[in-house]
């Protein structure tokens, strides 16, 4: 590799590394407005955190049951349409206070996962930029981004199902039909692929830089 190669490199590392850092900065945010929301969400005037900070947005599932109509394909056939299953949002400054409360710490324990799966990727790539890449930390701190991931699934479907339960006890609109569960959010696995394929992924690089340290030591 030439020396304008390695600076290019170089220089595409300090892109990412600027990249995740700035989304660091957001995270941050994030958390604070979370917690902020918790904290005026406790004040025991009921009304006051409404008019202090805006209402989260809440995920709900429904569904219409009835055919909305009959939708037309380029070729002029024609076939029925409805929506059996989807998600939406609703931002209400009427949820229970413990839902409110449910969801801030859910976000919370959400970003969490996230800004720590942003830290051992910039660490990763600091170390890419010093040319050490080929070791048995980073290798855990991809095992680690992957067990994270799969964490962050599961957090964010807890939190829309538990939120659309509660919130579909109250809420009413013609010819909808709001449910506390969606199978089709959960049918969404690539998170989930792409984190067990990370896993994999970190293991063989782990045995790889092991063997690296051993004929390193036997050098």
């Amino acid at each position: 590799m030439n020396q304008q190669d390695r600076n290019h490199g170089v220089q595409s590392i300090d892109i990412l590394i600027f990249i995740f850092q700035a989304m660091k900065i957001l995270i941050w945010i994030s958390l604070i407005m979370s917690s902020i929301l918790i904290i005026v969400t406790l004040i025991p005037n009921e009304g006051a955190w409404k008019n202090i900070i805006p209402p989260p947005n809440f995920v709900v599932y429904f569904s219409l049951p009835e055919e909305l109509g009959i939708a037309q394909w380029g070729d002029g056939n024609t076939t029925p349409f409805s929506i059996v299953s989807a998600l939406g949002v609703i931002k209400t400054t009427f949820a229970p206070k413990s839902l409110v409360l449910f969801y801030s710490l859910m976000t919370i324990l959400t970003t969490l996962l996230i800004l720590f799966s942003i830290i051992f990727t910039v660490r990763i790539l600091k170390s890419v930029k010093k040319k050490a890449f080929l070791l048995v930390e980073n290798a855990v701190r991809l095992r680690w981004i992957a067990l994270l991931g799969i964490g962050i699934y599961f957090t964010d479907r807890i939190t829309s199902t538990v939120t659309s339960s509660q919130l579909s006890k109250h809420l009413q609109f013609p010819e909808v039909d709001f449910t506390g569960i969606n199978f089709f959010a959960f049918l969404n696995f690539e998170s989930i692929f792409g984190s067990l394929f990370l896993l994999v992924i970190a293991e063989v690089f782990r045995m790889g830089a092991q063997l690296k340290e051993e004929n390193d030591l036997t050098i």
